[in-house]
């Protein structure tokens, strides 16, 4: 210490203030200097000043990026692929129902063409077999003549003295309603009347049994074929009574019906 203040000066003290005087104030001039809050903005920042090294763990988040910018990540990608390949199953799945609806369709079309083609064979086979006449002319058990159609058929009986006859008329095809006793009309041999004109004819409604030959009996009357019937002629059938006048008696003839 005592060689330090022996060399201590005047000059020395006053450069070595000095020295002090022009650092310190670089310091206050390098503090004035710092800048003001706020003035750094994207205009004073050189391209590829930040580096990825530069800026903070966290700092930047999802909401501060732009979405569109960012390409598709692996496994975004992935996805993306995986919802097409499951939209064209989609689209295969509903290629395959419909074709296969189009097949189902096209079997059930192919199967009533089919149907309708054997209708058609079996209608033409029952036609020819019947000969060309429609199966509803055929007559069955429930077979009914129709208005304005005629029938005809023949009756005969005999008897002897003191007995009585029965001719039976039965309707085939039955008729479709029972015959009032007005409309019933015996017709001698060659007689004719308005309503029953002649053999194979009658007016509508009218039953006419037309004699050809009698002899050895009378006619008595016609008679329900039913027991308890009012009606003397029913829709399926009638009785005529003769009664027997010599030892063999015998009547024949014909008879008309046509429905109303």
């Amino acid at each position: 210490m005592k060689a330090l203040r022996a060399r201590l000066t005047y000059a020395n003290v006053t450069a070595t203030l000095a020295l002090f005087l022009v650092l310190a104030g670089g310091s206050a001039l390098a503090a004035k200097q710092v800048l003001p809050k706020n003035a750094v903005g994207s205009r004073q920042i050189k391209d590829g000043a930040v580096t990825a090294a530069k800026i903070k763990d966290g700092a930047v988040t999802g909401s501060k990026i732009q979405l569109s910018s960012l390409g598709a990540v692996p496994d975004a990608l992935h996805a993306a692929k995986a919802d097409s390949a499951q939209s064209a199953e989609h689209a295969r799945g509903a290629d395959r129902a419909s074709d296969a609806e189009h097949a189902g369709n096209a079997d059930r079309a192919a199967s009533a063409d089919r149907a309708t083609s054997a209708d058609r064979a079996a209608t033409a086979a029952d036609a020819a077999s019947l000969g060309g006449v429609a199966a509803a002319r055929y007559l069955t058990n429930e077979s009914v003549l129709r208005s304005g159609e005629i029938e005809v058929g023949g009756w005969g009986t005999s008897a002897g003295s003191g007995t009585f006859g029965t001719a039976v008329i039965d309707f085939r095809p039955k008729l479709g309603r029972e015959i009032p006793a007005p409309n019933l009309s015996w017709q001698t041999i060659e007689a004719t009347s308005a309503n029953c004109p002649g053999p194979r004819q009658a007016a509508p409604g009218f039953l006419c049994v037309y004699t050809s030959f009698i002899i050895g009996m009378s006619f008595e009357g016609f008679r329900s074929a039913f027991s308890g019937s009012i009606t003397p002629a029913g829709p399926e059938a009638v009785l005529m009574i003769f009664s027997g006048t010599a030892s063999i008696g015998t009547a024949r003839g014909s008879w008309a019906y046509r429905e109303a």
